[in-house]
């Protein structure tokens, strides 16, 4: 084909245009043919199992969170309780005051952390 028959085709003019679009095509073409190559096909699978991977490991972190979101409320709900038992125990033994004060504030602090931490 002659220089003056692909400027028809291409509507190009310049010998440089030509070779540029040539160029162009043929990236395109190879970007198809790696698309449609089972390295290409492979390449897909793998990125399609990256995002189901992610997807499923999202939603169960997004579970254990509400879970231990959950029962950290509990713990919070139930911690006076158990500061009250804990007091009771102590007096019934004889700990001392601070021992129980102590005590009560680690269980209470837990709670509270355990609730912030879980908190988005």
């Amino acid at each position: 084909m002659k220089l003056d028959q692909r400027a028809v085709l291409t509507g190009s003019s310049s010998p440089e245009q030509i070779r540029a679009d040539i160029e162009e095509t043929r990236e395109r073409l190879a970007e198809i043919a790696d698309k449609l190559t089972p390295r290409g096909i492979l390449t897909a699978q793998a990125k399609q199992a990256i995002d189901d991977t992610r997807a499923a490991v999202a939603e169960r972190a997004g579970e254990v969170i509400e879970a231990v979101s959950d029962r950290a409320e509990e713990l919070a709900e139930k911690a006076p309780e158990v500061v009250s038992q804990a007091a009771d125990e102590a007096k019934a033994r004889k700990f001392p005051l601070g021992v129980v004060a102590l005590a009560a504030l680690a269980v209470v602090g837990a709670a509270l952390t355990a609730r912030r931490s879980s908190s988005p």
